[in-house]
C-alpha cells in the first residue's frame, strides 16, 4: 500500500489543471469542441425554461392577485344566523394578522342599459368606505385610472353603481348614465314580478381580469335592498398580511370563542381550490414538456463526454503509468461536467432574466421589425401589386385582453431551474467517465 502511494501522482492541482486543458480545444484544432455544443445547448435550455416560466408567472400571479383581492377575499366567513355583525367586525379588525375585513353581499340580477339588451351580471354590496378599509380591492382595481363622475372614487354612494369597462363597452354607456337592474318583487313565489330599479353609472374599473370587468358590479349594502330578496346574508371577507397563514389564523379565530354556532369559515385555497389547481398542473405540465430539453442536452453531453473519454484515450494512458488513480482520472471528467454546467446554466439564467425583464421591450422591436419590413414590400410590389399588408402585431388587444405581457421572476425557480442544469451536467459526466477504470495503461502505451 505504501508502495502505491508513493506512486500517485502529488497533490491535486493537476486535476484541475488537465481538466481545463480537456475542456477547451488546442490551437491547432480549428474544428469546435464537444462541449462548445453542450454548453450552447444547456444555455438555451436554461434560458428558454427561465423566459417561459417568468410569463406563465405573470399571467397566473396576476389571475390570483385579481381573485384573491377583488372576489374571493383571504378567509371568508358565511354566518348561518342574523346576527349583528359589528362584534365580530371589531374583532377581526383588531387582530395583528388582519388587513382588512370587510362585510359583502353577492346577488345574481341582469342589467341593461339605456340603448342594450339584457346582460347577466354580479352585484356586490360594499360598505361606502370600502376604499378605504381595504386598500388592496381599491389597487388592484386600479381606482387612480378608473373613469368617475365629480372624483367620486373614494366613496360607493347610495343609489349609484361602478361597473366594469368591458361591461360598460357591452352596454354603449359611460359614467352619468343611467342603468337598470332586474328586481323580482312579491309577496308569494306565484306573485313574482320584474321590476326594474335604476341606478346611476359613478365609475367605470378595469382590473385587467376580464371575468371581473365584463360581469361584476359594486354597489353600497344601503342600495342592495332594492335588488335583493332579503333571503341572502352578509358574509365577511378577511384580508390577511401574509395570506400563507390562513390555516394559523383560522385556528386562532376558533379558539377565540367569538363565532356563532353554525359559522363556515372557508379560507383561500379551499374557496379556489379547482382554479389553482389548474393553474398548478398547467404550470407542471409546461416545465415537464420544456424539461424535455434537459433530457435531450444531457444525452448530447453524454455522447460528446464519451468522445473526449476516447479521443483521450492516450493522455489517459501516460496519466495511468505516472501513478494517476482511475477515481482522479474520472473526477477530471466530472469537472468538465461541472463547468459546463456552470457555464451554460450561468449564461441560460443571465439571458433567460434579460429576456424576462425586458420581454415587452423585445417584443415591440419585433413588431417594428416586422412591420418595417411589411412597409418596404408594400412600396416595392405596389407598382406591380394592388398589395396593401395589415399591420403586425404579436398581441393585439383586439384578441387579447392585455396591454402588455406579464413577467414575474421567481428567483427560487431561477435557482431551481440552475441546480438542475448543474446535475444533468454532473450525471451526464459521471456516466461517460465511467469506462475509465477499465482502461489499461499498459496496452494503451503498447498500441496507441
Amino acid at each position: 500500500m505504501a508502495r502505491d502511494r508513493k506512486k500517485r501522482l502529488p497533490g491535486k492541482k493537476w486535476i484541475l489543471f488537465v481538466a481545463f486543458r480537456f475542456l477547451r480545444s488546442r490551437r491547432k484544432e480549428r474544428k469546435i469542441r464537444p462541449s462548445f455544443f453542450s454548453i450552447l445547448g444547456l444555455a438555451v435550455g436554461v434560458m428558454t425554461l427561465l423566459s417561459v416560466l417568468a410569463v406563465m408567472n405573470g399571467f397566473q400571479l396576476g389571475f390570483i392577485e385579481d381573485i384573491l383581492e377583488i372576489g374571493s377575499y383571504h378567509i371568508r366567513i358565511y354566518q348561518q344566523e342574523d346576527e349583528d355583525q359589528t362584534a365580530l367586525l371589531t374583532l377581526l379588525r383588531g387582530m395583528p394578522e388582519v388587513e382588512a375585513a370587510v362585510p359583502f353581499l353577492d346577488v345574481q340580477t341582469m342589467i341593461e342599459g339605456p340603448f342594450s339588451g339584457m346582460v347577466g351580471c354580479n352585484i356586490r354590496a360594499l360598505p361606502e368606505d370600502t376604499p378605504a378599509i381595504d386598500p388592496g380591492w381599491a389597487r388592484q382595481m386600479d381606482l387612480d385610472d378608473a373613469f368617475v363622475t365629480d372624483g367620486e372614487r373614494d366613496l360607493i354612494k347610495p343609489g349609484s353603481v361602478w361597473i366594469g369597462s368591458v361591461l360598460a363597452q357591452n352596454l354603449g354607456i359611460t359614467t352619468g348614465d343611467s342603468v337598470s337592474f332586474l328586481s323580482m318583487a312579491g309577496d308569494s313565489f306565484r306573485g313574482l314580478e320584474p321590476t326594474k330599479v335604476e341606478y346611476t353609472v359613478s365609475l367605470i374599473f378595469s382590473s385587467g381580469y376580464y371575468e371581473y370587468d365584463s360581469a361584476l358590479a359594486f354597489v353600497a349594502h344601503d342600495s342592495i335592498s332594492a335588488i335583493a330578496s332579503g333571503k341572502e346574508k352578509i358574509n365577511i371577507g378577511v384580508k390577511l398580511k401574509n395570506r400563507w397563514r390562513d390555516r394559523q389564523f383560522i385556528e386562532e379565530l376558533s379558539e377565540t370563542g367569538k363565532l356563532l354556532p353554525g359559522t363556515e369559515v372557508v379560507s383561500w385555497r379551499q374557496y379556489n381550490r379547482s382554479f389553482f389547481g389548474a393553474l398548478r398542473m398547467e404550470k407542471l405540465a409546461m416545465m415537464l414538456v420544456i424539461g424535455i430539453v434537459f433530457i435531450v442536452v444531457g444525452a448530447n453531453m453524454k455522447h460528446s463526454l464519451e468522445r473526449t473519454v476516447w479521443e483521450k484515450k492516450e493522455e489517459i494512458g501516460l496519466l495511468r503509468s505516472v501513478g494517476a488513480h482511475p477515481r482522479d482520472i474520472r473526477l477530471i471528467f466530472l469537472l468538465d461536467g461541472a463547468l459546463i454546467g456552470s457555464i451554460g446554466g450561468g449564461i441560460g439564467t443571465a439571458l433567460g432574466l434579460l429576456i424576462a425583464e425586458n420581454i415587452n421591450g423585445i417584443f415591440s422591436l419585433t413588431e417594428k421589425i416586422v412591420n418595417a419590413v411589411i412597409a418596404f414590400s408594400e412600396r416595392l410590389l405596389m407598382p406591380f401589386f394592388q398589395v396593401r399588408g395589415e399591420t403586425f402585431s404579436l398581441f393585439s388587444s383586439t384578441y387579447f385582453y392585455l396591454q402588455e405581457i406579464p413577467s414575474r421572476v421567481m428567483y427560487h425557480e431561477v435557482l431551481i431551474v440552475f441546480l438542475f442544469a448543474l446535475a444533468a451536467s454532473l450525471l451526464s459526466a459521471w456516466v461517460s467517465s465511467g469506462r475509465v477504470a477499465d482502461f489499461d495503461p499498459a496496452e494503451i502505451m503498447r498500441y496507441e
